[in-house]
């Protein structure tokens, strides 16, 4: 082998060797960013949790303030709770729409959400945008359920 062509060849796997590193590292990058992606989605589904606690937990408390006081500043999260609820959760079953197993944990979670709902705390009043149905082990009486 002459020198010229023990050269070519040194030059000849250099640059394959490039191209191959290149390459990893394009994809490295790629799947990087599809991670971040799905940390980012992870984020907001933990948001909308949180949130989703927080609303039914100021419905229930609002509605025991307002049964033990019958003050009307209770009444404002009482009627604003179910309806963050019922935004919160379609926007929660949106971000998991490509995980069959994320959306059947949601399907149980929806009527232990709407169980927890409290029923009117006096006749006149109803949960803004209930459902018709409730479970069968549900605490409200059938005039409460409307």
């Amino acid at each position: 082998m002459t020198l010229r062509t023990k050269l070519s060849a040194g030059f000849g796997l250099a640059v394959a060797l490039l191209v191959v590193v290149g390459v990893v590292s394009f994809r490295s990058v790629r799947s990087s960013e599809d991670q971040d992606l799905l940390v980012i989605r992870t984020h907001k589904v933990l948001e909308l949790l949180e949130s989703i606690n927080l609303h039914l937990t100021e419905t229930v408390n609002a509605t025991r303030g307002f049964q033990l006081t019958s003050e009307e500043r209770y009444l404002e999260k009482y009627h604003s709770g179910p309806t963050s609820l019922r935004q919160d959760l379609p926007a929660l079953r949106r971000l998991g729409s490509d995980d069959p197993a994320q959306l059947r944990r949601l399907d149980a979670l929806t009527p232990l959400i709407e169980q927890r709902l409290p029923c009117s705390p006096s006749p006149s009043l109803s949960i803004v945008a209930r459902p018709p149905t409730r479970p069968r082990n549900s605490r409200c009486s059938s005039a409460e359920k409307r």
